[in-house]
């Protein structure tokens, strides 16, 4: 009897080791199996500060030299905030970075000075968007001695999900994009301002600030817009940032530089779309459907009156971690105008006459655009041309005799501020 019950507590026992082992390696397959699961990252966090305590949250990784200072992560991108750091911002700027790709919610640190943290935060949230937990106010420090020890965010639980699906829909739509960085950056430009709508009556709703809104829900501001076009232009390998600062009357704004051919040039995509085409002009006559490149690929000259850096002491006395220094954008041969051919300097009515012939007769465009390279040449065209019905009389009539095409004016469309005139002909 007594051997029957041995038999009995020896299977039992067997039968329990076995369950044991089962849960235990599913458990092991479940962790190393699923590494960007926001549950497994708090799991690993929290046995990583069990293991190594408070005063030293440094993680242990085979690929961490602390000798040089260096924490063998790579990053992605442009990453132009980042080159302006100190050695110790920059080191943050990387936990913070390999946090994120890892939906940490809690980041460890080595420890870092207060300015460093708020530099290499604040510089972070403009070279990465697609991490838009990041920026929102939910975000602290942890200090231990005023040095910076864990960085904390609440990350969502669908952002993995939304993370793929910026993924997808970004390497989906930079499929058809030309290989030459002009071309692709005209491209990126062109492709947010066809599928985005400004939220005019939603401005205040934080999420217009994000590229998932911009990609998925077609609604954007204007840092929907600006953060967008640079992570399109970071999975483009388009040198790229992203800039804020203020309009003269219209508040904080936001846009882009890009380097192309070597070069670098101010990108404004908001003032892109068609819908400001009645509202940012004094000259405009309504909002239309055209596109408009007057802020693509442009000068110093041609976008910085009126704006005020984030850089310019009135922040960065004030905000001292926002001190970037931005490249000076001094070439205008990207300027679409130029490249497209319609860019003049001064204004003679007989070039612009055989402009209008060649493009209205010759190739058949029923709109004309003038761009001009001074205000004055920009108004003495604005007066030939529209104050008279001499000027589009003398076209009509070349263009009857000439090419047999019968025009009237429709409209005009005209940008005081841009130098800038289009003629719609029917």
């Amino acid at each position: 009897m007594s051997s029957n019950n041995n038999n009995s507590d020896k299977n039992g026992l067997w039968l329990g080791l076995i369950i044991l082992l089962v849960c235990v390696g599913g458990f092991i397959w479940w962790y190393f199996s699923n590494e960007d699961d926001p549950d497994r990252q708090k799991l690993s966090s929290f046995i990583n500060e069990a293991l190594h305590g408070d005063s030293d949250n440094i993680p242990i990784d085979s690929d961490v030299d602390f000798a040089n200072g260096e924490y063998g992560i790579e990053l992605s991108g442009t990453c132009y905030h980042y080159q302006q750091l100190s050695t110790g911002a920059k080191q943050v700027y990387k936990f913070i970075y390999r946090g994120c790709k890892n939906f940490q919610s809690q980041i460890p640190l080595s420890p870092a000075s207060v300015d460093d943290c708020d530099r290499a935060i604040y510089a972070f949230r403009l070279d990465h968007p697609e991490y838009y937990w990041m920026r929102g106010s939910s975000v602290t420090v942890s200090y231990v001695n005023d040095e910076a020890r864990s960085i904390n965010c609440e990350v969502p639980r669908d952002a993995v999900e939304k993370m793929n699906r910026i993924e997808s829909i970004s390497d989906e739509v930079l499929k058809g994009a030309p290989k030459d960085e002009y071309g692709k950056v005209q491209y990126i430009y062109e492709y947010i301002i066809n599928n985005t709508d400004y939220d005019i009556k939603d401005m205040d709703n934080p999420e217009n600030q994000l590229i998932y809104r911009t990609l998925v829900d077609h609604m954007a501001v204007c840092g929907g817009y600006a953060n967008t076009f640079l992570y399109l232009c970071d999975r483009a390998g388009i040198y790229c940032g992203y800039v804020s600062g203020e309009v003269e009357g219209r508040g904080p704004h936001a846009w882009n530089f890009v380097k192309i051919f070597g070069k670098y040039y101010w990108v404004d995509v908001t003032w892109g779309d068609p819908v400001f085409e009645g509202s940012l002009h004094s000259g405009s006559s309504s909002v239309t459907d055209t596109m408009s490149y007057d802020y693509f690929c442009v000068s110093d000259d041609e976008i910085l009156p009126g704006r005020t850096l984030s850089s310019s002491p009135s922040y960065s006395s004030y905000q001292p971690y926002m001190n970037f220094t931005y490249p000076a954008c001094t070439d205008d041969s990207c300027n679409y105008y130029k490249r497209e051919g319609c860019y003049f300097k001064g204004y003679t009515r007989m070039v612009i006459s055989d402009y209008i012939m060649t493009q209205v007769g010759m190739l058949g465009n029923r709109t004309v655009t003038l761009k001009f390279d001074t205000k004055e040449a920009y108004e003495l065209a604005k007066a030939d041309i529209f104050d008279s019905d001499d000027f589009i009389n003398g076209i009509a009539a070349d263009l009857r005799k000439d090419y047999g095409v019968e025009i009237t004016q429709q409209y005009a469309r005209m940008s005081d501020e841009a130098r800038r005139l289009e003629i719609e002909f029917s």
